[in-house]
């Protein structure tokens, strides 16, 4: 069992009974722990992942505690529609967010890369574009009408530290993550007169499967890092609050505070500097 299931809950945390929530990347990580805390706080929860074998441990797993509280979708939301009849794609993903009551979407499914532009795969740069910022534009357009309808609910964002920073060899993944930091803060302001939550959460390092993903270097898959029930007890507490931004834990924080007071020109190049010496031989440029 995840550690994250025996977690205490989150001093004054919302009660979700009755609620459903909808929850993309949901098979580990952030995703899963996420998943995790709205389930004991009384939601409903649809798994959306492409690895449905631990999707379907995770919801019967969550539907002993709770029978009938959890559902696995198998999907992969970098494409449009699966040619394979057991994997949906955004559009169906989307079609049956629109044909199903749900009140909180969790936007969390994405993947990086890592090394010199022109050495990545265009194809796999482009997927990421479509998972990162395609999926949560999508399925956020999907699941608005009926929010607005009931005026509740919620829609959660995973940015990253990495939207607040323009970073040399993961560029394309800064990007996505930027686009969905501005996206999700922007809605909140669009939307300020509902009582829908609109939270964008930015996390730093954290313990997942992100950096083996991504084919980061040991050297920096060993920078300390969050563990995924220290996140999922900031981001449960901010959407508590109603806020429209947390940055989990202190790493975090502190290289978001520097972000903002260290012009870009100069911490790019700073970063640039740091992450050079973690290519592998050959890949400079």
């Amino acid at each position: 069992m995840n550690s994250s299931e025996n977690s205490p809950l989150v001093k004054n945390m919302i009660k979700l009974d009755g609620q459903t929530a909808l929850i993309t990347g949901a098979s580990s990580g952030i995703g899963e722990g996420l998943a995790r805390a709205l389930h004991r706080a009384g939601a409903n929860v649809v798994l959306v992942a492409r690895r449905k074998d631990l999707l379907e441990d995770l919801a019967r797993e969550l539907n002993q505690v709770r029978s009938g509280s959890a559902e696995a979708l198998s999907a992969d939301l970098s494409i449009a529609r699966s040619p394979d009849e057991q994997l949906l794609g955004l559009e169906e993903i989307s079609a049956w967010i629109r044909g199903h009551s749900i009140d909180i979407l969790v936007n969390n499914a994405g993947f990086g890369s890592f090394g010199p532009f022109h050495s990545l795969s265009i194809e796999r740069e482009l997927e990421m574009v479509r998972l990162n910022i395609e999926a949560p534009l999508v399925l956020t357009h999907a699941v608005l009408p009926q929010l607005l309808e009931k005026n509740t609910g919620g829609i959660i964002f995973l940015a990253s530290i990495a939207a607040f920073q323009p970073i040399p060899y993961m560029a394309t993944y800064a990007g996505t993550k930027a686009f969905d930091f501005y996206h999700g803060l922007a809605l909140r302001s669009e939307y300020r007169n509902t009582k829908i939550r609109f939270l964008t959460v930015c996390p730093g390092p954290v313990q997942t499967e992100f950096g083996g993903v991504a084919r980061v270097p040991g050297e920096m898959t060993n920078i300390p890092r969050n563990s995924v029930d220290q996140v999922v007890r900031e981001v449960m507490r901010a959407y508590s609050r109603g806020s429209s931004l947390v940055v989990p834990c202190f790493k975090a924080k502190f290289l978001a505070f520097l972000s903002a007071y260290v012009p870009k020109r100069f911490s790019t190049r700073l970063t640039e500097m740091a992450l050079r010496s973690s290519l592998p031989k050959g890949k400079f440029v």
